[in-house]
């Protein structure tokens, strides 16, 4: 709910909001109360004052997991059809246990509050010093501060027993607490200086500094083994000689950042324009000389449309600019506040004393990431701007690129955050409006664009490898009849790729088998599914081996997969993985469309990506019976057997990470193309006559219904196709259905 008003001394805005929003899984919510009030009063011809008071309260609960979050939704989505949430009394069932059985039988036992306030108050003074100059000066003060308790009563975890009370219970009654409190503080001065000169040269000029301040603290306590399930009371765990279960923790930090910064925009008779800025910033995450950056960027553009040469095009030409730009942009996102300055941090007591152990290395040394981007573009209007178009061709070259490298074990410290090369990123963007129809009561618009992106790592830091590889695996390349190295990092190639085995059919019949004389070596590897399997070989070749089941051998069987033997060697092993595909998308974009006839209007947005592949693992899992307690998906009725001979997919069996490994490895048979359509939203809206509404003392009423998330058209394999990689079963994307009304009084 909004209020505005004013006069022609002051003008005030101010807001009061309120959301509360169930979550998807049992018992979490979000609630949020808000308060703002921005308000600007000219003191005098010269001096104006900008005020503003910003405040916001939400109070949530997030899931109480036990397993994880995708644990939690894929053994949702996969509980199995024998799985009773009641008995014949109407009372809760748990299951299994309590990470992959009813997560209603727990949840009144996991107490959670979590309780966050934001204040915000900023205060400005703009000056005119004349009427081409003003200097204007803000500070903002931001409150930020949280509380969050936890508290679990005694929970059923397995099943009971007759004679132990505790078998089948957790009563460790864990209980914790924490506070945190950051404090921000933004004091700026901006110095602008606007002038013509002779009806045609136009400049706007600024310079101004800015310093930023953020302390945070807090602290936090824990214990265990409370005497009763009444109280969540920290004072009540036990903490003596025989059980020390309490822990607390307390913590400072502050960060600041120093910037100033300029910009000058030219432009000519409104048709030659030209910017350019600079900033320089010092950021204390970092440490010395390397603490600043500097950061230039400009551009031109040229409105053609306005030359004298293009008159002959006016008729259907409304608007040409051509455009081209460069600029330096800086990045230290991810570093921590002292995260350069190494670390040390204490280990348990031993024999009373205790110890101190280095857990993090200094790097004194690591510089800003930069990202140098050149773009030229042009943007076009026609038919009196009825159809508008624009088109860019950018490329991204950032150097000093940030990222954590794995470090030998021996060193004790298991990564470095360090300046890692160069990668560069080219593209095309396109986008595009036409107004199909446009009259007083109904027009019809259409919208769509579209990126298309590769990126190419350039440099990498010298290890002695063939291409500075990092990572990687070693696959045969039949172009040369070698082994060569992929994946990884590696100067000159692109990042993203996939690697897995090629699927060639099912052994379908007892011809099949006897033709597919194989050596599976990759059966006996871990995967996925945490299991090295077995090795697998065809029935001749145990034969003639006399290889056996406690030797670690299995015998392939009607029903397996058949892989493509890339070496020719008959053995299927890394060396026969090829490149799948990429994990990220070549192409992205979307299209809209809104409809209108007087007052009403349809609106409909979709977007898609292509060009990359993916595997749904929740897929995989389920019909590797992975964990044999739970349910398939409907692909399972596509898998073989004797009386389904013909299937898509390879015999289904309990446990295939113990077995053949038919489905757990990467292979084409999962990673399939993601190329996908969303659905993303549609909206229905009507504004009601003037006529009528004010007869209800309204200025404007606007009344909607949306949908959004409402479905994909992509894979059958593939639920949330617009992830990328190997992704597992998380939270989801949720369709929502919301109704709105837009008052104004």
């Amino acid at each position: 709910m909004g209020f505005s008003g004013g006069n022609d001394r002051g003008k005030y805005f101010a807001n009061l909001g309120y959301y509360d929003e169930g979550g998807l899984a049992i018992r979490t919510f979000y609630k949020r109360y808000n308060f703002a009030f921005n308000g600007e009063y000219n003191i005098n011809s010269w001096l104006k004052s900008e005020s503003g008071m910003q405040f916001a309260r939400a109070d949530w609960r997030d899931q109480s997991l036990q397993n994880g979050e995708s644990n939690y939704w894929g053994r949702m989505l996969s509980a199995p059809p024998t799985m009773r949430g009641y008995n014949e009394n109407g009372e809760l069932l748990l299951g299994r246990d309590a990470s992959d059985g009813n997560p209603i039988y727990n949840i009144d036992k996991y107490k959670r509050k979590n309780q966050t306030d934001k204040f915000t108050l900023n205060q400005a003074f703009k000056v005119n010093l004349t009427k081409d100059l003003f200097i204007r000066v803000n500070g903002i003060l931001m409150y930020d501060e949280g509380i969050s308790e936890s508290f679990n009563q005694d929970f059923r975890t397995g099943i009971l027993s007759l004679t132990n009370p505790n078998t089948g219970w957790n009563r460790d009654r864990s209980s914790s607490s924490s506070f945190d409190r950051t404090t921000r503080q933004t004091y700026n001065a901006i110095l602008n200086y606007t002038r013509s000169f002779s009806q045609k040269h136009n400049i706007d000029a600024m310079a101004g500094y800015e310093y930023f301040d953020a302390y945070n603290e807090g602290l936090a306590a824990s214990g265990r083994l409370a005497p009763t399930d009444d109280f969540q009371d920290l004072q009540l765990t036990q903490n003596n000689v025989d059980q020390q279960t309490r822990g607390t923790d307390s913590y400072h930090s502050r960060e600041r950042i120093l910037s100033s910064f300029g910009r000058v925009n030219y432009d000519y008779s409104g048709k030659y324009l030209a910017s350019f800025t600079v900033r320089r910033d010092g950021y204390s995450r970092l440490l010395g000389d390397n603490r600043f950056g500097v950061f230039p960027a400009f551009s031109v553009g040229w409105l053609m449309h306005h030359e004298d040469f293009m008159k002959s095009f006016n008729p259907w030409l409304s608007y040409l600019k051509l455009r081209g730009s460069w600029g330096r942009n800086g990045n230290v996102g991810g570093i921590g506040t002292y995260e350069l300055q190494g670390a040390f941090g204490s280990q348990t007591a031993y024999a009373g004393t205790i110890g101190f152990l280095q857990t993090g290395v200094a790097n004194p040394n690591l510089k800003w990431e930069k990202t140098n981007t050149t773009e030229v573009g042009a943007d076009i209007g026609i038919f009196e701007n009825k159809l508008n178009a624009s088109i860019a061709i950018y490329n991204r070259i950032t150097d000093d690129k940030i990222a954590n490298v794995l470090l030998p074990t021996s060193s004790g410290v298991s990564s470095i955050r360090t300046n890692n090369g160069s990668m560069r990123n080219r593209g095309v963007e396109l986008e595009a409006t036409y107004r199909l129809v446009q009259s007083k009561d109904f027009n019809i618009q259409l919208g769509a664009n579209a990126s298309w992106n590769k990126n190419t790592i350039l440099k990498l830091p010298f290890n002695g490898n063939e291409n500075n590889r990092q990572g990687g695996q070693q696959i045969y390349d039949p172009k040369t009849g070698q082994l060569i190295w992929v994946g990884g990092f590696q100067e000159g190639q692109e990042w993203g790729e996939i690697f897995g085995f090629v699927s060639e059919g099912i052994i379908r019949t007892a011809e099949d088998l006897a033709n597919y004389n194989k050596t599976d070596l990759a059966a006996g590897q871990v995967w996925f599914n945490g299991s090295a399997g077995r090795r697998v070989a065809s029935p001749k070749i145990i034969a003639e081996r006399k290889l056996t089941l406690a030797g670690g051998w299995l015998s392939t069987q009607l029903g397996d997969m058949k892989w493509k033997d890339i070496d020719n060697n008959d053995t299927i092993d890394t060396r026969d993985m090829v490149s799948l595909g990429r994990q990220l998308p070549r192409w992205t974009g979307g299209f809209n469309t809104s409809v209108g006839y007087k007052g009403l209007t349809l609106l409909a947005r979709f977007d898609f990506g292509l060009g990359h592949i993916q595997q749904d693992f929740q897929q995989m899992w389920a019909l590797a019976s992975a964990q044999g307690e739970f349910n398939p998906t409907d692909l399972v009725k596509d898998t073989w057997t004797p009386e389904n001979p013909s299937a898509s997919l390879p015999r289904y069996v309990w446990a295939d990470q113990l077995n053949t490994k038919n489905f757990d490895r990467p292979s084409s048979m999962f990673f399939v193309p993601s190329d996908y359509l969303a659905i993303r939203e549609v909206t229905l809206s009507y504004s009601l006559p003037l006529s009528l509404i004010k007869k209800l003392k309204m200025s404007a009423l606007n009344l909607s219904v949306t949908g959004q998330n409402l479905g994909y058209i992509t894979h059958k394999m593939l639920n949330l196709p617009e992830r990328t990689g190997a992704q597992n079963s998380a939270y989801t994307i949720p369709t929502q259905v919301i109704f709105g009304a837009n008052v104004t009084f």
